[in-house]
């Protein structure tokens, strides 16, 4: 919840302009049945959990015959997820999405 109350207000504060401060149009519920972190999407029985997270890092190495001043490299990964539930006559229906994506540059 607060990663999307977050994100709605940086929205909000970077589309302002002029004094004008916007509002987001529907505020989120939170879905106890299904866990922390899941908000109900409005209009139904469907809740939803998004995360993830990204790491970068910056590193030498010494290989044969160099010196490890001369071997640099930066990496990054990012991990999404999302999590979908919603309620049906047959019990819960869940839907599981996991990307994972990094890139390495090296001089």
């Amino acid at each position: 919840r607060v990663v999307l109350g977050v994100a709605a207000y940086l929205l909000a504060a970077g589309a302002a302009s002029g004094g004008e401060v916007l509002r987001p149009a529907v505020t989120a519920r939170a879905c106890p049945r299904e866990g922390r972190g899941f908000v109900a999407l409005p209009g139904g029985s469907t809740c939803v959990r998004i995360g993830g997270r990204v790491t970068a890092e910056y590193g030498t190495a010494a290989g044969p015959g160099r010196r490890a001043a001369e071997r640099r490299g930066v990496g990054s990964i990012a991990h999404l997820t999302a999590d979908i539930r919603t309620e049906t006559p047959y019990g819960t229906a869940r839907g599981f999405v996991r990307v994972r994506a990094g890139a390495v540059w090296a001089d």
